[in-house]
């Protein structure tokens, strides 16, 4: 075989772009696992921070508040009712709104779900009563669609059902009472 320059220079250029193509698949592979693993922080760090949220004393507070209202009509509700109520959505409109944006999983909402829904239909008055006082208002809007979301487990939306069969009918007996 003849050896000339060119041959020589052709394979060294063959071989420097193997090698720059091999470096490039490496990078590549190198950057989607840090961008894999920035995502799983981001995940991570935001589930954090929702819990430590919806941890504190107030958002607790306001939630058990809430839960206490089940049964009493909206009708009767005072300020203090109200407030907690007020509190109590606030806080997962902004899990909500985490969710919609991609911050939170929805998978990690899930097992979050039935309070969300009770909350939801407990202070849905007080949200009607707003948005109507406030007709351009999309008040709670994500809240409410996060909370009218299938159950990804059939089972806890059966067990959601009989809670609102005796909530609604506890609500008519205290109606009744007057």
């Amino acid at each position: 075989m003849d050896w000339n320059w060119t041959t020589i220079w052709t394979g060294v250029y063959a071989i420097a772009a193997t090698a720059t193509l091999f470096v490039l698949f490496w990078a590549a592979r190198w950057a989607r696992r840090q961008w894999q693993a920035s995502a799983e922080a981001n995940a991570l760090a935001g589930y954090e921070s929702v819990l430590r949220w919806l941890q504190t004393e107030d958002t607790r507070g306001a939630r058990k508040w809430v839960f206490g209202l089940t049964f009493k009509p909206f009708e009767r509700w005072d300020e203090e009712d109200r407030r907690q109520a007020e509190i109590a959505c606030h806080t997962y409109q902004g899990v909500a709104l985490m969710v919609q944006h991609g911050i939170v999983k929805p998978e990690i909402v899930e097992s979050w779900k039935p309070s969300i829904r009770r909350i939801w239909i407990i202070a849905k008055p007080l949200v009607e009563e707003y948005r109507v006082e406030r007709p351009q208002s999309s008040l709670w809007r994500d809240l409410q669609a996060l909370a009218e979301k299938e159950f990804v487990n059939p089972e806890e939306g059966v067990e959601e059902r009989e809670w609102i069969e005796e909530r609604e009918r506890m609500l008519r007996v205290a109606r009744r009472a007057g």
